[in-house]
Order: C-alpha cells, then structure tokens, then sequence
C-alpha cells in the first residue's frame, strides 16, 4: 500500500485526506484530489472528485460526482470523467459525462458528454452542445473547442444573436 501512495505522489496525486482501499490491481480513492501532468507543453489537468478509482496497470481513472477538471484557464465540471494515460508523466485524454459544463472566461459550452485531447488541446462536445459568450449562442450535432488557439468548430450549426435587454426609459 506505500508503495502504491509513493506511485500516486509522484503522479501528482494526493492521497492523504482520502480514505484508500485496495481491489484487484486497482486502488479506489474516496475525496481525491490529482494533479495529473500532460505531455510539454500543455498545462496540466488538475481533477477534484468524490470517488475516483485507479487501473494502475491499465493507466486509467475513472473520477465520480462533483467532478471538475482544471487546465489551464479553462475549468470542466461533470458527473463522471475518465482520463487515460500514456506514461505516469502524460495525460493524452479525458471522457466527461453528465452535464458536462466547461468555462474558458466568458465562454461556456454545455453538452451531455465531452472529449478532451490533451495533447491537441482540444475538447469535443456531443449531445446537444451548445456554447454561449456575449450574446452569442451556438448550437449543433458537435462542438470542438480549440483551446490553444482560441478557435471553435461546429458541425449542423445554428448561431442565434442575443439582444441586450434594453436600458429602463429607452
């Protein structure tokens, strides 16, 4: 069990507060609280959960309830998120589902389910996506936020303009 704690500290996790349980190969952690690095150079994924529940040998996570994620100046909350890495030092992708919300300033985008690609910087939004920023409202099948760029794709698009409620006495 140390060594399996000393493996998650180096990984940026802290498992102090949680209470720690061991179960096949996996080990199952309750109020967590990681930091989990992605590949140079993008920021890495800061995650607070509940439950989260550690496939050592498979590389994987899988966070449940509260979930939110945070790299960089965008922060991605949802009921369940599962990320895979490829080595303990690189994250390459997350899968957010239920009520996915994720905020970049004054973005934000709303979906059933989202991908982030770690190393691409980039999130896709599925299940009736849509994304709202200062009277602007988008919505379609599929939503890709281009994190590094600052860039949005959309597939079947509709884009509605939203007028600012008029000034008392105008």
């Amino acid at each position: 069990m140390i060594a399996i704690l000393a493996l998650l500290s180096a990984c940026g996790a802290d498992p102090a507060p949680p209470v720690a349980t061991e179960g096949g190969p996996g080990l199952v952690l309750e109020g967590v609280r990681a930091d989990l690095p992605a590949t140079a150079p993008a920021p890495s994924l800061h995650v607070t959960a509940r439950r989260a529940a550690w496939d050592l040998p498979g590389r994987t996570v899988r966070f449940e309830g509260d979930v939110r994620g945070i790299r960089g100046d965008v922060t991605l909350d949802c009921a369940v998120l599962e990320v895979w890495f490829t080595d303990p030092d690189a994250l390459e992708r997350a899968e957010a589902s239920g009520d996915v919300r994720v905020r970049q300033g004054a973005r934000e985008a709303r979906a059933r389910a989202a991908v982030l690609d770690v190393p691409r910087g980039r999130i896709e939004l599925s299940g009736s996506p849509s994304l709202a920023e200062e009277g602007l409202r988008l919505t379609g099948e599929r939503i890709v936020l281009l994190l590094d760029d600052e860039r949005i794709e959309c597939d079947a698009c509709s884009l509605e303009f939203l007028e600012a409620a008029p000034e008392p006495g105008r």
